[in-house]
């Protein structure tokens, strides 16, 4: 009798311990996921989902960069830009997949005539070696600019030039676009869009999609697909049908932290809300577009770099 009851306080305490760890577990998956975007259009992508998650926004891709690069990377998610993440699952340098494309093109030039472009002076962009930086180079040639070109680290950089004066045209995305030619006005600067390189590029290249050119995607950590997948119908719903929705739409925008989206404020992200071209779309359904896109940086599209959600 004396081993039966033994075995039974054995099974008991394994019961506990199993539980125990149960518990655990639950509680790990309970918590917030941990997102990292960067700031502009990919952080506002994001609009449904502050509040309910981790999430952390910064300026420019070199902290985007690292954290795909780590393998222990505390980020469940991150937005990046296509060809950076892309870049380091070619080379299996990372330990994220490809889950959709989340923003669109929606760069533009401003300049102070529109004439700038024929004028001499500078040329301020951004992104050398990532999509603005390409796209420039695949609809204007700025060897045939009498434009000096002088490239930033980030959006924000350029802006300041052009409030500066000391460029007279810059390469934007939306909303930075918009929000440059408002504080230009607010300081006697008058700037203006000249040029829409969206239009520009698809007079030259064929995409199969409604959007244009992918510029931010979503990279979900392997492993981690099934905590994500409400994540993922969030954005879904949002990009495709809630934001259709004005007065949805204005009501989520003000109630967000405009600064730490990277917006001046709500009215300028309403204002300028279709030229953000944020739609979630899946990867998996853009093999064309992204293979031919891609090949633009020397990176050969796999399926092997998707997702499994």
């Amino acid at each position: 009798m004396k081993w039966m009851k033994g075995l039974l306080l054995t099974l008991l305490l394994l019961a506990g311990c199993a539980n125990r760890g149960s518990n655990e577990t639950v509680q790990k998956d309970q918590e917030p996921l941990m997102i990292l975007a960067p700031s502009g259009a990919p952080a506002l992508a994001l609009l449904p989902l502050y509040g309910n998650y981790d999430i952390e926004t910064v300026q420019g891709s070199d902290v985007i960069t690292a954290e795909l690069a780590r393998t222990d990377s505390m980020y469940d998610v991150i937005v990046a830009p296509i060809n950076t993440g892309t870049k380091l699952l070619a080379e299996e340098k990372s330990s994220y997949a490809l889950n959709a494309v989340l923003t669109w093109g929606n760069l533009y030039l401003v300049g102070t005539s529109p004439d700038a472009l024929q004028e001499s002076g500078v040329l301020a962009a951004f992104g050398e070696a990532a999509v603005p930086g390409m796209i420039l180079k695949n609809t204007i040639d700025p060897d045939t600019l009498p434009l000096q070109v002088t490239y930033y680290n980030a959006v924000n950089e350029v802006q300041a030039a052009l409030l500066a004066q000391k460029a007279n045209v810059g390469l934007m995305a939306e909303p930075a676009a918009s929000a440059t030619i408002a504080k230009g006005k607010e300081n006697g600067i008058d700037l203006q869009i000249i040029a829409d390189l969206q239009t520009m590029y698809l007079e030259t290249h064929e995409m199969t999609n409604p959007y244009g050119y992918p510029q931010a995607a979503l990279f979900i950590k392997e492993g981690r697909e099934e905590a994500c997948k409400e994540l993922i119908e969030q954005l879904d719903t949002f990009s495709n049908q809630s934001a259709k929705d004005r007065q949805t739409l204005k009501k989520m925008l003000e109630e967000a932290d405009m600064e730490m989206i990277g917006m001046p404020n709500a009215s300028i992200a309403l204002a300028t809300w279709e030229r953000q071209n944020i739609h979630y779309v899946p990867a998996k359904d853009l093999k064309e577009d992204l293979s031919s896109f891609l090949a633009l940086f020397q990176i050969t599209y796999s399926e092997d770099m998707l997702s499994r959600q």
